[in-house]
Order: structure tokens, then C-alpha cells, then sequence
């Protein structure tokens, strides 16, 4: 069986939003991009919208789906991860309980934090893609 799953590359000016996952978490304390699972004849948008709601308290502003589509493995079920990219707006970041902190980082400084590997693919070959 595969599910869909989200993530949003959500900017502020040149920083990107991170979340970082508590260490009870099905993936362990690393860090990651809003986003999550899509419910049963959920339309993919509408996964975005909840999950960002969910965890940081806010909607993104004009997502767009950045044509990614990633495909990973975690406890006996295949996931396809689809992309977007969105501009976060001038609100407080609130989160939800399963994360326990978060930051606005570069590139680089995305670089050296422990990412979930489906999240560090995605960002990859996001910069590949806008140095074309």
C-alpha cells in the first residue's frame, strides 16, 4: 500500500521554516519541513493546508506544488512525498506537540542539522533545480 504525504519548503524572505520532531516521534528526533499524511479522498492541497495548521498554526500563503514527487519506505508502508513551496505569513509560529522546537535557516545552515532523509532529498533537489 503507498501513502501520500506532504512537505512545504515555507519561506520568510531567504530563511526556511524547520520543525524539529520530538524524540518520540515514529522517525526519532531529527528535523523536517512542514507537512504530513493525506486521509482517505483528501485532496492533496487540502493535506498542506490541515497539516501547516496543525503544526506551525498558520496558512501558507500561494502554495505551489513544486513538482517533486519522492519516494521512500518507513515501517512497512511506501510513501510518496509531493513538494511545494510556499511564502509563510507575518504570524506567530505555534506547534503542535510532536514537534519541540524550530528555526528560520539558509541553505547552508540547513546543511549541518540532522534532516529527515525523504525532507533532505526534497531540498536537494529543490536548489538543483533553481540553479538551473
Amino acid at each position: 500500500m503507498q501513502r501520500v504525504t506532504t512537505a512545504v519548503l515555507l519561506f520568510r524572505g531567504e530563511q526556511l521554516l524547520l520543525l524539529h520532531k520530538t524524540k518520540r516521534a515514529s522517525i526519532g528526533a531529527c528535523w523536517e519541513f512542514a507537512g504530513g499524511k493525506a486521509r482517505k479522498g483528501e485532496h492533496i492541497e487540502d493535506t498542506l493546508i490541515r497539516e501547516c495548521i496543525e503544526e506551525v498554526g498558520f496558512v501558507p500563503q500561494e502554495p505551489r506544488d513544486t513538482g517533486y514527487r519522492g519516494y521512500f519506505r518507513h515501517k512497512d508502508c511506501d510513501y510518496e512525498l509531493i513538494g511545494f513551496v510556499a511564502e509563510a505569513p507575518d504570524e506567530a509560529v505555534v506547534l503542535s506537540e510532536d514537534h519541540d522546537d524550530y528555526i528560520w535557516a539558509s541553505y547552508d545552515e540547513i546543511e549541518a542539522l540532522e534532516l529527515a532523509p525523504s525532507d533532505r532529498a526534497f531540498i536537494s533537489w529543490f536548489r538543483s533545480e533553481q540553479e538551473k
